[in-house]
């Protein structure tokens, strides 16, 4: 028969087992509830702050904390609301980068206020608003640093930006200098601008003979008005040959004017007709159009 003392401390004993586990449950459970409404309370007080300083983009991510169920119900309504309100007025940019034959980059990488490059997507971009300074870069082109202004609540506008490739960047050089040797070389295609002497002879040649034929029209037309004049003075015993002289006159000066009329109606066509091509081609057959340059479009 077992001694009712020993009996009572073994009771003691097992409850005590039993019940320490539930307080210890009961603490840490305690312990993570207290974590987590300080955590809310320190997210519903920084997004405030953000909001309040214009950095929307931080705002929105400790809103989106304090919202969350973990928080307090009205905590919850709260932080809700305000995230609405923020995720309304954060612009969101679409970003289209181009080289500068028009076509559409696909590996471009984009790093905005000097933070980590991150790679283009197709997404639209997150900013907060105000001036930004981005830099776009991608193989084979050259990278572009740009300001680019956005402002509250702008969505999904697409931004074009184009890329200069290394080939057309090198062109973009209208002249290397050497000033040891004192040459300067032009780039391919500089010559090309300036019309060559072969296609100013016919030109030239046809306005000569437009100038020689008003002359010759000036000369025989004033010799045959002081023939006439002498005509006057000599009728009605002038002689034959005298007539014949004038006549001759008179025709060869208005043959001149006909010559001198095509001559210059010529050249002038000659050089209308004469004009380069908007993209001349250099002597390997290259067609060089205008000078490729960056362009971003905000």
């Amino acid at each position: 028969m077992s001694h009712p003392s020993r009996s009572l401390v073994s009771f003691i004993r097992g409850a005590s087992f039993c019940v320490t586990p539930l307080l210890g449950a009961g603490f840490v459970s305690s312990a993570s509830a207290s974590e987590s409404t300080a955590a809310c309370l320190e997210a519903y007080d920084a997004g405030q702050r953000s909001r309040h300083e214009g950095d929307l983009v931080s705002a929105a991510d400790e809103f989106l904390v304090c919202g969350g169920p973990a928080c307090p119900a009205r905590m919850q309504r709260d932080c809700q609301r305000w995230l609405d309100d923020v995720e309304r007025s954060i612009p969101a940019v679409v970003f289209r980068v181009r080289d500068d034959a028009g076509n559409l980059l696909r590996d471009v990488s984009v790093s905005i206020d000097g933070g980590a490059p991150r790679r283009l997507t197709g997404r639209a971009l997150l900013m907060n608003p105000g001036e930004h300074e981005v830099v776009f870069e991608s193989a084979g082109c050259r990278p572009l640093r740009t300001p680019v202004f956005v402002t509250e609540g702008e969505k999904l506008e697409p931004r074009e930006v184009t890329l200069a490739t290394f080939a057309a960047a090198a062109l973009q050089q209208r002249a290397v200098q050497l000033p040891s040797a004192g040459v300067t070389l032009e780039p391919p295609g500089a010559a090309a601008e300036e019309p060559s002497r072969s296609t100013l002879a016919w030109p030239l040649a046809a306005g000569a003979l437009g100038l020689l034929g008003g002359a010759g029209f000036v000369y025989f037309g004033i010799a045959a008005k002081h023939g006439e004049s002498d005509l006057e003075r000599c009728t009605p015993n002038c002689s034959q040959a005298r007539v014949d002289d004038i006549k001759q006159d008179y025709l060869v000066s208005n043959v001149s004017l006909g010559i001198s009329l095509v001559g210059l109606v010529g050249a002038g066509l000659l050089l209308l007709l004469d004009e380069p091509a908007p993209g001349a081609a250099n002597a390997s057959g290259l067609t060089l159009g205008p000078t490729p340059s960056w362009n971003a479009r905000f």
